[in-house]
Parts: structure tokens; sequence; C-alpha cells
């Protein structure tokens, strides 16, 4: 069962990177990848993010937030680089 929001609502994660990431930096958008959590199938979503992952080479840098809860968020106003 899908219950996540669509890409393209104003509060989805994509929107909110896009709009508050991407768009700011230059980047390709081809090269920004984001997973897809309203995939029909959610394993297969994330062993083709890892294969886009190893066929770049690897991951030199990671930007991501952490919560208070120590929870890896989206939306945290700290940034962890």
């Amino acid at each position: 069962m899908i219950s996540g929001l669509p890409r393209n609502h104003p509060e989805s994660y994509h929107s909110y990177m896009w709009n508050n990431f991407f768009k700011h930096i230059d980047i390709d958008p081809n090269n920004a990848h984001i997973l897809d959590g309203n995939a029909p199938d959610l394993q297969a979503e994330c062993d083709a993010f890892e294969k886009k992952i190893e066929a770049a080479g690897g991951i030199d840098l990671f930007v991501g937030g952490m919560r208070k809860c120590s929870v890896v968020s989206y939306d945290s106003n700290t940034l962890i680089v």
C-alpha cells in the first residue's frame, strides 16, 4: 500500500529537496537522485539506487540532517557534512 506524498506535492521530500537545496546549487538535474518512497517495490527501488551509486564510483560527499532523536532527516535545521 502506497501512503506517501507524491513527488509533486509541495510538502513531499522531493519538493523539499529541490526547493531548499538542489535549485540553489549548480547541478545537472540528471545527477541529482532522490529515492522514490512511493515506488511499488521499495526493495527494487533501493537496489536500483545502490547500483547507481556503484556505477558512479561511490559517494564522495554526503550531506544529511540529523534530528535530536538521532533519526536521519531531510527537514532538520542542522546539516552534517
